[in-house]
């Protein structure tokens, strides 16, 4: 999916999904982010609050919702209604200063 829309994933919270991740990765993608400069974190509805969030208070990052399929979040239970919502929420992030 990243490159289908030309979004740069510098990594996953999880590197494997369901598995929560160790320390160390968190204190890497930490790092990478702050080097990187990352301003966004993307997060679907059913993943796991609580790491995201304790990324996005080292790094100053915004957290975005997104819908992966439809039906994900309410107001997406179509195809077209589903890419509007990412959309609007990406933009929206990406013009917090």
């Amino acid at each position: 999916m990243p490159e289908r829309f030309r979004l740069d994933f510098v990594g996953f919270v999880e590197p494997r999904p369901g598995v929560p991740p160790p320390p160390s990765h968190i204190a890497s993608l930490v790092t990478t982010m702050r080097a990187r400069g990352v301003r966004i974190i993307v997060r679907q509805p059913h993943e796991p609050e609580k790491n995201i969030a304790y990324l996005a208070q080292r790094t100053n990052a915004t957290v975005v919702m997104l819908a992966a399929s439809v039906g994900a979040l309410p107001g997406t239970d179509d195809y077209v209604p589903l890419f509007d919502a990412n959309v609007t929420a990406l933009s929206r992030a990406a013009s917090v200063p």
